[in-house]
């Protein structure tokens, strides 16, 4: 048996030792007059979390990182909602090292100041934090926060992978869509080699929120645990659609319309708005007034249709005959909306219009001598969504919250995994000594459903570079311009209520070398020299390099996809990239593309999700389409194959003469190569490194979107 040094094995073994005796002897030193038995305990890592407010809002929760190496237990209290109190939770060896705050809503953030303790950094997005200060400010005001001095310096931004013991508990914020700068967190306890990831989703929706990236589950392959708000929303679409129209169609009609909402949401309209401007061409003035001005233009935002009034001793300069001025509260009875609101309430051809998240009580006509209508805003996903995040995900323990009472029984059953929807208080534990355990109601048949279910992560495949493509989750930066559809407006309906024409016809225009063409929802758009309709721009690889353009607008160079040295890839927008396909995958993506309503980018970009996390799984989608046929049999007749083959004299093979002329018969242009795909950040690394991997028979990033849309259109 080898021999090595204490230093190296206690760096190979964690230890801990008990200090039995001390024997002297000589001169040595300290070290070696000690005897030593030591009791080899591995530092196992026994996670496990607390519902913090369960009778109230249920959205808060403690999650304990429990070490054996450690004196004192690190926890995670993820947002302060009504009623947390970290001394009752909190045990006489437990510390709170850290607060998650995913975003600046009242019932996230309403404890804060009486939760904090032990100098535990509040860590947030840079979105979060840059509001914060007024937020607090306006809370001690209107609700009496405590603390907030002190809470506002142990604030912290943070954008990437976030070290708070080290390498052993590490968390990052991800993109969830929502609210304006809300954010979920990534959360890694290590173990040894052994990691537990966790997430922690916040208020999340799919969509868009003021151009912040919805949440995107095909992103979070690895995720073990999952601590899943789910508060949803069958009809927020319909009811932001309404909103927004009545707002156009009343500042349309040239009436001075006040709007009332929260400050967050007054900002997510007032970007909704800009975007109806940039993206239909109907110009709706903004006017922000009071708190929603002091959010809007400390999250950075800057539209055109958009001023800001933070401060105001007339309401006169609210106003504007054909403008929308939105303020807060969101029921105009104090506050700046409440002063506005008085300023008009006797002028008979203005509107007034709120839109409410909270249980308040709307105005009514007999307060009001204008018109008067009241919107329903709160921005959570379907049921139907919730079901496709666990799939898709599939972790091993979902745990819910923001739900109370009856509402929680339905998810104790509902996936392939365990499932806690108890909304009780007590410690409930995740993982203890490298097991999942089952909670104790789950019969032996489920526990063993669960473990044996398919969607997991199969490492067995996946090489370290899959890996740091898959560690390269979605960064949660907003994007640049508004995209209407993404945020979850129905655009047809919006274009019906304004009377906009939906089938404009398709013009050229050489002015400013722009063209004016027909867009994919039946509007048009004017699209600069050069570019394709479908938004992609090719861009000749022998004089130009491909580029994306950033969040401030700047091009910065991105190298082209490797494996296509003959390639024209270049970017289909702000947040795409494209790579070249056979022309006949190319026409058919966009025809299908085109009949789901969505546009070629995301289009080939859910079929790239999908594809890759087959791979992620275990399974070999390339198999699905090896017996796809090259060729199609032609029942010709004796004549006809003589003139065929009189005809395709100069060809290798009658079939290639067919395959040539069918192809330009169903309108394949082979010049045109190209695909788009959307990318918020993290499949371009990911396509690479599958592309680059051995084991996998795709030689090239085009080999992988074309195999992924060739499986889809099959």
């Amino acid at each position: 048996m080898a021999l090595i040094s204490p230093q190296v094995w206690l760096r190979t073994y964690p230890v801990r030792f008990h200090l039995v005796d001390k024997v002297p002897y000589g001169e040595r030193s300290v070290l070696s007059n000690i005897f030593i038995r030591h009791v080899a305990v591995q530092q196992k890592v026994n996670i496990s979390y607390e519902h913090a407010n369960p009778r109230r809002g249920n959205e808060s929760f403690l999650i304990r990182i429990e070490e054996g190496h450690r004196e004192r237990t690190p926890c995670l209290l993820v947002d302060a909602g009504d009623g947390v109190d970290t001394d009752e939770l909190l045990g006489e060896d437990e510390y709170l090292a850290a607060i998650l705050l995913t975003h600046a809503h009242l019932d996230h953030y309403q404890s804060l100041g009486d939760a904090h303790r032990d100098g535990a950094p509040v860590l947030t997005s840079a979105g979060t934090a840059s509001i914060l200060g007024d937020v607090l400010t306006e809370g001690v005001e209107q609700y009496g926060l405590s603390n907030t001095s002190d809470i506002l310096d142990r604030v912290e931004a943070i954008s990437e992978w976030h070290d708070i013991l080290g390498d052993t508990l590490r968390v990052r914020p991800v993109p969830v869509g929502h609210a304006p700068g809300a954010c979920g967190f990534l959360i890694r306890a290590a173990e040894g080699d052994e990691q537990v990831t966790m997430l922690a989703t916040g208020d999340f929706t799919g969509r868009d929120a003021a151009g912040y990236p919805g949440f995107d589950a095909e992103a979070y392959a690895g995720v073990d645990i999952v601590f899943l708000t789910a508060a949803t929303n069958e009809e927020f679409e319909d009811e932001l659609t309404d909103a927004i129209s009545t707002i156009s169609e009343r500042t349309n009609a040239g009436s001075r319309t006040l709007c009332t909402a929260s400050g967050l949401t007054g900002v997510h309209l007032a970007t909704l708005l800009a975007g109806i401007d940039g993206e239909l061409d109907v110009h709706v003035p903004v006017i922000l007034a009071g708190q929603a001005a002091k959010l809007y233009t400390s999250l950075g935002y800057d539209h055109d249709a958009v001023t800001t009034v933070p401060e105001y001793s007339a309401t006169s300069d609210c106003f504007e005959h054909g403008a929308v001025t939105i303020a807060g509260p969101e029921v105009p009875v104090e506050g700046s909306s409440g002063r506005l609101f008085d300023a008009i309430a006797d002028d008979a051809s203005a509107s007034l219009v709120q839109v409410q998240g909270g249980n308040t009580e709307a105005a009514t006509g007999s307060d009001f001598a204008g018109t008067v209508s009241s919107h329903r805003f709160s921005n959570h996903p379907s049921e139907d969504f919730l079901d496709e995040v666990v799939e898709t995900i599939s972790p091993t323990h979902v745990v819910i919250t923001h739900q109370q009472g009856r509402a929680l029984e339905q998810y104790k059953s509902k996936w392939d995994s365990f499932a806690w929807a108890t909304g009780s208080r007590g410690k409930e534990v995740l993982y203890r000594d490298g097991v999942y355990p089952a909670p104790n109601w789950v019969s032996d048949y489920v526990e063993r459903r669960v473990r044996n279910r398919s969607g997991q992560l199969d490492t067995s495949r996946v090489d370290s570079a899959v890996m740091d493509a898959l560690d390269a989750t979605p960064a949660a930066h907003r994007h640049d311009a508004i995209n209407l559809q993404r945020e979850g407006v129905d655009v047809d309906a919006l274009r019906d209520r304004l009377h906009i024409r939906a089938t404009a016809d398709a013009t050229s225009s050489a002015t400013n070398g722009a063209q004016q063409v027909e867009a994919a929802d039946g509007g048009s758009t004017h699209v600069a020299a050069g570019a394709e309709p479908n938004g992609s721009m090719r861009t000749d690889a022998a004089t130009a390099q491909p580029s994306r353009t950033t969040e401030e607008g700047v091009e910065d160079e991105t190298p082209s996809m490797p494996g296509d040295a003959d390639s024209t890839d270049s970017p289909a927008g702000a947040d795409s990239f494209s790579v070249t396909v056979d022309p006949a995958v190319r026409l058919l993506a966009q025809q299908r593309a085109a009949a789901a309503d969505t546009s070629p980018a995301v289009y080939t970009r859910n079929a790239v999700d999908a594809y890759i996390a087959d791979i992620l799984r275990g399974d070999e989608p390339w198999e699905d389409t090896e017996s796809e046929a090259d060729s199609v049999s032609l029942d010709t007749g004796p004549v006809l194959e003589q003139l065929l083959s009189t005809a395709a004299a100069e060809y290798d093979s009658v079939e290639a003469f067919a395959l040539e002329h069918l192809r330009a018969a169903v309108g394949v242009n082979e010049a045109e190569e190209t695909v788009p795909v959307r990318d918020d950040g993290s499949v371009t690394d990911l396509v690479n490194a599958i592309a680059e991997n051995s084991d996998y028979p795709l030689a090239s990033p085009s080999d992988v979107v074309e195999a992924a849309l060739r499986r889809e259109l099959m």
